[in-house]
């Protein structure tokens, strides 16, 4: 742990208002069109309105704009004018007084009887009479005429804030110059706080909005992603802000940028806050101080409201953030229409609002604590054991549901026997429920009045918390949890809670190190032997077998789940029979049995949904869409043929796609941020082998951010091979070699064989294609050891990278050799039925037409082109398309090779679509587009005009589509491409065809005779 680094408080970014910000700048820019605006900008206090005023301002003198600034302040409500004195004080400050007043007309003397920097340069120095109602309706006339005039000299940002503390008059001078200012060239800008209006401004809004006069931009209160950003700025950090302590700060401010300030302002320099291996995190039960801006505005508004209801209030603060009107009924012994009475005073001073008619809530957290501050610790240890007690007896048949208030309550009073009853049976029903955060709170109490009571640590409620802490990604709280159980175990002879806490150190380590983790699970074995219960064993082996999956022992693994398996069906363990059928499978996924590792896991998600374990199905879900479609894991391997594929070339959004996307909404529904980066890390490979590059790296980004704030070795190991896989594909070289090389560093480190083997894999074909053979030599060196035949996808893909490079070296025999060794393989366990691997059937292919059996290479790649379309790998169809054009080419198959090259320059066309980056799409475009003979373009152009207009295969196949009268949406639903990859083909078919409508091309279509999916 370390203190922060001595920082500024204040965001260094501005937060939460960017698209409001545009709509004001396309409005500056519409001013020298004499377009004028009036522009209202409301929120509550601490918004960030001023912020939003602050960079109006810088684009505004940018363009050139005079810029008048006025203020509106609570001491100022009766004085008259004080906001536009101030304007007219900035606009002294631009133009010599002789003009101004000059401008101001007949109205200066009126303006200079309050304004001294008028008066000195009045013609004779007269002082002036006070104006009369009638001249003052006058001089709110003549004052916006002057804005007016001072227009034509150059344009105005006019600036007012705090409207809500403006006085009449000011309101009713803006309602004048609003009018004014349409056909000018004037921005008119005005804040006000949206809770605090007065009527007087109520009824100017109204009017504004009755005249069309104004449009009026709410700023919100920041997301939760927003704060993260925010505090991440604050404190100039890389890595995400830990979720528990983010939730913590969004809960206490509810996302109010200026309250998110305060509250670090008083965190920071404590040590309330502070840095945990490079996160920051905060202790879990420390309160925090009330900033004094907020202890102001309480104050302020508990001037308003009577003593009666003060105390009502002050009682209702030690209830919580919110609270029953029966229970503070109970408390007060006030008759209902007394206490109504009072409520309403407190809602009309802005301290709590109605969340429905039994109950109330304090309008922030933060005014709660401010209430609950000002109590003397011992009045709120009274208070709170008899609210615990009251709550008791109002609740007496069934304390279910209050058991939160309970625990909570009777903590506060330090009453350590109820304390610890009641949170220890919270802890449970919040875990229970997937609430791991609050289960953490409660079990934190529970220690804590154990503890107080002198008690000997409890095994188990420190095992328990520290499971939630694993899931929550606090590694350091969860060993230190852990390794507390493992040792009161020991000391009081429980060899049940010692296996359970050796199980889950093993656990713990398993993604960070693999030998201390192997460790552990030996351990675990050896005591479950002892024991002699079934579950237990079977739960040891369990762990033990993934973590030889781990280490590339596949046999070992599978023998270890098979014997789990069968101890769990000797006791009927449901839940033990449902996660080892999910883990067999694994096992036999990394050893390339696709279709039995996916009937394993088919039963298992069966049985887990029937017994709602929530965090198995996430661990399983992700991992049978991956079985079920395309993926860059299983490129080396025959994929069994499945319904679930499609038979073109497009992607689908299929069974697999809904069951990762159930995985990702139920890893967030218990708050398990590992299970959620597995999910994520699961879609994007998954999208990226499909070629949907834009929502694969938005998705493999937010993965690499969630194992980067967990800081999980073994997690941060597959983000970053799977964004090298990524930049692989889309040729970003330079990319692509650095994250897998983080990804080879990573998994070394922590021993981790499995994802060794795919960054190495995959390195080899970047530097390949850099043409570092040095180091491709030195990467294989590593992987000498592998047996003859590989184990496991990693090892394919390593053999895969060998053939490669021999054919790189010009040795066709070493890679057709690697090759057909791999593909003696590819389809074990697979069945009948099973799809080509794309991958190594087109470096066999290269191989064999590098030796000159042409025939043959081309029924290699016919079948590979068939598997990459069938299970939808546009990212290896393309590829496939190329290479076989070129050998139909060689073999004076000029018709067959120029309907490969068109596919292939369609497919490549539709995939760069789908590239976010300019630079990157463009390189993609180039280097893709290099695998077509440059002598193809003219003459494949000049056959394709004359029998289809040019139309490549896709654009046939959506004219055809247009044909039937499908909308641009029901297309690309139907070809499950994005809306905006159709409007493109549109807009390429109207362009080569020569038509203006849609209508011409549907004609078109059906005078050509075209068949539905004819070029597919």
């Amino acid at each position: 742990m370390s203190l922060l680094p001595e920082v500024r408080t204040t965001s260094p970014i501005a937060m939460g208002f960017e698209p409001y910000l545009d709509s004001v700048i396309r409005l500056l820019d519409r001013i020298g069109e004499s377009r004028g605006q009036t522009v209202l900008v409301t929120g509550e206090a601490g918004i960030g309105k001023s912020r939003f005023i602050s960079e109006v301002k810088k684009q505004a003198g940018k363009r050139n704009l005079l810029i008048l600034e006025g203020g509106c302040f609570e001491p100022d409500q009766t004085v008259s004018f004080a906001p536009i004195h101030d304007l007219l004080r900035d606009v002294l400050k631009a133009y010599p007084a002789d003009r101004v007043l000059g401008l101001l007309g007949s109205s200066a003397r009126q303006w200079a009887r309050t304004l001294p920097e008028l008066e000195r340069d009045l013609p004779d120095g007269s002082y002036v009479q006070p104006a009369s109602e009638q001249e003052n309706r006058r001089l709110l006339r003549d004052i916006a005429q002057f804005f007016v005039r001072l227009s034509s000299i150059q344009p105005l940002l006019i600036v007012l804030e705090d409207l809500h503390w403006s006085d009449d008059n000011t309101l009713e001078f803006l309602h004048y110059l609003a009018r004014e200012i349409t056909t000018e060239p004037i921005l008119l800008l005005l804040t006000y706080r949206s809770d605090e209006a007065s009527a007087c401004l109520t009824h100017l809004l109204a009017e504004l909005d009755r005249e069309r006069l104004a449009v009026e931009l709410s700023l919100p209160r920041l997301s939760i992603a927003q704060v993260d950003q925010m505090v991440r700025a604050v404190f100039g950090l890389k890595r995400p802000v830990r979720s528990e302590l983010l939730e913590a700060i969004y809960s206490l401010t509810g996302g109010n940028p200026f309250s998110i300030e305060e509250v670090l302002k008083l965190l920071a320099p404590t040590g309330d806050i502070f840095l945990v291996e490079s996160a920051l995190d905060r202790n879990t039960l420390s309160p925090v101080a009330v900033p004094r801006s907020v202890l102001d505005d309480v104050s302020r508004r508990l001037r308003q409201v009577s003593v009666q209801a003060i105390a009502t209030l002050s009682l209702a603060a030690v209830v919580g953030n919110s609270f029953d009107f029966g229970l503070l009924q109970e408390l007060t012994t006030l008759d209902e229409s007394v206490l109504l009475k009072q409520i309403k005073e407190l809602i009309d001073a802005q301290l709590i609002v109605e969340m429905s008619a039994d109950r109330f809530a304090f309008r922030n957290t933060l005014t709660r604590q401010a209430i609950y501050s000002q109590l003397l610790a011992r009045e709120r240890r009274v208070l709170h054991k008899r609210i615990g007690e009251a709550m008791e007896g109002m609740h007496s048949i069934d304390l279910g549901a209050s058991l939160d208030d309970l625990a909570y309550h009777f903590f506060e009073a330090s009453s350590w026997e109820r304390a610890l009853a009641y949170s220890e049976r919270a802890g449970e029903v919040a875990l229970a429920r997937y609430n791991p955060r609050v289960a953490v709170e409660h079990f934190t109490r529970a220690l804590e009045a154990s503890r107080q009571l002198g008690l000997p640590p409890n095994p188990r409620l420190y095992r328990l918390r520290g499971l939630i802490y694993d899931t929550l990604g606090q590694f350091g709280k969860a060993y230190a949890d852990q390794e507390t159980a493992l040792q009161a175990a020991s000391v009081s002879g429980d060899r049940h809670a010692e296996w359970c806490a050796l199980l889950e150190l093993g656990k713990l380590w398993a993604g960070r190190d693999y030998e201390r983790s192997g460790q552990y699970y030996r351990q675990a074995i050896s005591l479950a032997h002892q024991i002699g219960k079934p579950a237990a064993s079977a739960s040891s082996l369990n762990r033990m077998g993934t973590w030889h999956l781990g280490m590339e022992q596949m046999a070992d693994a599978l023998k270890c789940h098979q014997d789990a398996l069968a101890l769990y069906e000797e006791v009927n363990d449901q839940h033990g029979i449902g996660e080892t059928l999910s883990l067999t499978g694994a096992a036999l996924y990394a050893m390339g049995n696709i279709r039995e590792s996916a009937d394993y896991y088919d039963r298992s998600v069966v049985l887990l949904r029937k017994l709602d374990d929530r965090q198995a199905l996430v661990s399983s879900l992700p991992v049978l869409s991956t079985l079920r479609g395309p993926s860059y894991l299983h490129s080396t391997v025959a994929q069994g043929g499945s319904a679930n594929l499609s038979s073109s070339s497009r992607p689908i959004k299929s069974r697999s796609t809904y069951d990762v996307e159930d995985a990702l909404k139920l890893a967030r529904d218990i708050h398990w941020r590992l299970g959620e980066a597995n999910a994520l890390c699961s879609l994007a490979n998954s999208l990226g082998a499909q070629g949907e590059y834009a929502n694969a790296l938005a998705l493999a980004n937010a993965n690499l951010l969630i194992v980067e704030e967990l800081d999980h070795a073994e997690g941060l190991a597959a983000a970053h091979c799977l964004l090298g896989a990524l930049f692989v594909d889309l040729f970003a070289l330079n990319e692509a070699r650095e994250e897998l090389e983080r990804a080879l560093t990573l998994s070394t480190d922590i021993g981790c064989m499995t994802w060794m083997y795919f960054a190495t894999g995959l390195l080899v074909e970047t530097c390949i294609q850099q043409g570092d053979l040095a180091r491709v030599e030195a990467l294989l060196g590593v992987t000498d050891e592998l047996e003859d035949l590989p184990q496991s996808l990693g090892q394919r893909l390593v053999w895969c990278a060998r053939a490669e490079l021999a054919l790189a070296e010009g040795d066709p025999h070493t890679a057709l050799g690697i090759t057909d060794q791999l593909m003696s393989c590819a389809g074990k366990g697979n069945g009948t039925g099973s799809l080509t691997p794309p991958k190594l059937s087109l470096h066999r292919a290269e191989a064999l037409a590098g030796l000159g059996r042409l025939d043959e290479a081309i029924a290699e790649l016919k079948e590979a082109k068939q598997s990459a379309s069938s299970s939808g790998m546009r990212s290896m169809l393309w590829r496939v398309q190329a290479t076989l054009g070129k050998l139909l080419q060689q073999q004076g198959h000029q018709t067959e090779a120029a309907d490969e090259f068109s596919e292939a320059l369609s497919v490549i066309e539709e995939l760069a679509l789908h590239i976010p980056d300019d630079e990157q799409r463009k390189n993609f475009q180039t280097i893709a587009a290099s695998a077509i003979p440059r002598t193809f373009g003219s003459s494949l152009r000049s056959v394709s005009r004359k029998e289809n207009g040019g139309l490549t295969t896709r654009e046939l196949e959506v004219a055809v589509l247009i044909a039937e009268g499908k909308s641009n949406y029901d297309i690309a639903t139907e070809l499950v491409v994005s809306k905006r990859t159709i409007e493109t083909h549109l807009s390429s078919i109207l362009s080569k065809l020569g038509f203006v409508s849609r209508k011409q091309i549907a004609s078109w279509a059906v005078e050509k005779r075209l068949e539905k999916r004819q070029a597919v």
